[in-house]
Parts: structure tokens; sequence; C-alpha cells
């Protein structure tokens, strides 16, 4: 009886010992259990095997992550009656003829913040007459919040914008500028 015992407590050791080393941090779930072996009357005639060696792991490979849904960006909609988006680098008045140097520009944002805003020069910064009634509107701060406002041609080049230095334009077939409106970015 004491001979049994102690080979059935041998095995359970043995299934223990094979459990814990089968296991490591990174192993999502313990092997199943082996059943225990059928008990014999005679004893061991050498000690249990114990496990020597160590679980070898491959290291993980680092890998660059995906791009997470808020840092996709997306294009600005743009107006079709005022189709091209530009950077209103300078304006000028003499002769009673305005001009301003603008810069073309395409323009995206962050999906997961829309006030994340940038503009990028798709061409050269080129010189263009405006209009004598071209309609220039520009976005004004109040304690109500924000409003449009149009001015002329002529109080451009001294106007102080509140908001940025980016419009949309429209051109007549002559090339020169006859719309222009402000981008509001809060």
């Amino acid at each position: 009886m004491n001979n049994r015992r102690t080979a059935v407590a041998a095995a359970l050791a043995l299934g223990l010992a094979a459990l814990v080393t089968a296991c490591g941090p990174d192993d999502p779930a313990p092997a199943p259990a082996a059943a225990p072996p059928a008990a014999t009357t005679a004893a061991p005639a050498s000690p249990a095997p114990t496990a020597s060696a160590a679980p070898t792991t491959t290291p993980a490979t680092p890998t660059t992550p995906a791009p997470t849904a808020s840092e996709a960006v997306k294009p600005c909609h743009q107006d079709p009656a005022q189709p091209e988006t530009v950077k209103l680098d300078s304006a000028t008045t003499g002769g009673g003829v305005t001009k301003v140097n603008l810069t073309p520009v395409s323009c995206t944002y962050k999906v997961s913040n829309e006030e994340a805003v940038a503009y990028t020069p798709t061409g050269d910064a080129a010189s263009y007459v405006l209009a004598k009634n071209a309609v220039v509107q520009v976005i004004e701060f109040s304690g109500k919040g924000t409003k449009e406002r149009t001015i002329t041609p002529t109080e451009l080049p001294t106007y102080k914008l509140a908001s940025t230095p980016y419009f949309t334009i429209h051109r007549d077939a002559q090339g020169k500028v006859t719309a222009m409106k402000e981008i509001y970015h809060p």
C-alpha cells in the first residue's frame, strides 16, 4: 500500500512539473494535463526525470503599426463655385488696380480633429489682378462668434485678416480674380 501511494505521488509530481514547465508567461493557456499513469505495485527503479531545458521562444519582430483612424486625413471640402484654394502671400494697390500674389495649395485635415488642417503648396506663387467689381469676403470675430464681411479690393492690402491667409477664389476667362472668400478655421 505504501509503494502504491509513493508511485501515485511520484506520478502526480511528474505531471505537475510538466505542467509548470510547459506554460511560460507568453503561453495563452496551459497544456492539457495527461491522465495519471495506472498504479503499479513496484516502486520506480530510478528517480523521476525532470525538465532541464527551458522552453525556447522566438523574439518578436518589430513592425510598424498601421495608421489609426485618428491619424487618417481627408481632403478639405472644395466649393465647386470657387474651385481654387490659394494662400494670399501679399496684396498691393496702385493706380486704382489691386494685385494679389497667390500660391495655389491643397488642403487636408485629420479625421480625428477637423481643426488640424494642413495646406500644401501645389505650384509657384503668381500675381493676379482683382477685377474692379471683385467680391472679397473676409472673416470677422465678434463677441457673438464669427461673421463674413465683404470688403473692396482696394481695402485688401491694408486689411488685417482675423483667421488665416487662405482663400478660395474664382477667376474669369481673362484670369482676373472676381471673387475671394477667406477660409475660416477655428
